[in-house]
C-alpha cells in the first residue's frame, strides 16, 4: 500500500497539531499560576490566624497541664504527709506507706514539679511574652525531628 497523502499536507497537519498543544500548554500554565497565586494569597491571609489559634491552643494545653498536675501533686503530698505520719509513729516497716512511700513520693513530686510543671509554665510565659520567638523555636523543634 501506497501514501497517497502529500508532504505538505502531512506537514501543516503536524504543525497544526503542535500549535494546538502549545495554546493549551500555555492554557495550562496560566491557569496553574493564577491558581497558585491565589493559594499563596490565602495563605498570607490566614496565617496570622492560623499562628493566633495555635498559640491559643499551646497555652491552653499548657494551663491544662498545669492544673492536672496540680491537682496530682496534692494528692502526692497528700500521701507524703501520710506516709511521713506512718513513719514517725512506728507503724509496721514493710508497709508501702512506710519509708518507701515517703521516698517514691518525694522523687514522684520532684518529677512532677521539675519535668511537667516547670516546663509548661515556662511554656505558657514564652507564649504570652515573646509568642514570634515561641513559634521561631517550635518550628525549629519540628525541623529537627
Amino acid at each position: 500500500m501506497t501514501n497517497n497523502i502529500p508532504q505538505e499536507t502531512i506537514n501543516n497537519v503536524l504543525v497544526n497539531i503542535l500549535r494546538g498543544a502549545q495554546d493549551a500548554s500555555s492554557e495550562i500554565y496560566g491557569a496553574s499560576k493564577v491558581g497558585i497565586i491565589k493559594a499563596v494569597d490565602f495563605a498570607s491571609e490566614q496565617a496570622p490566624l492560623v499562628i493566633q489559634e495555635f498559640l491559643a491552643w499551646k497555652s491552653a494545653e499548657a494551663i491544662f497541664n498545669i492544673v492536672i498536675v496540680s491537682i496530682a501533686l496534692c494528692f502526692v503530698f497528700k500521701f507524703m504527709k501520710w506516709s511521713f505520719k506512718a513513719l514517725k509513729s512506728g507503724e509496721d516497716p514493710d508497709s508501702p506507706v512506710g519509708f518507701m512511700g515517703l521516698v517514691a513520693s518525694v522523687f514522684l513530686s520532684a518529677f512532677l514539679i521539675g519535668n511537667v510543671l516547670i516546663k509548661n509554665t515556662e511554656q505558657l510565659i514564652k507564649i504570652k511574652v515573646a509568642p514570634r520567638v515561641y513559634v521561631i523555636e517550635w518550628v525549629s523543634s519540628q525541623v529537627k525531628k
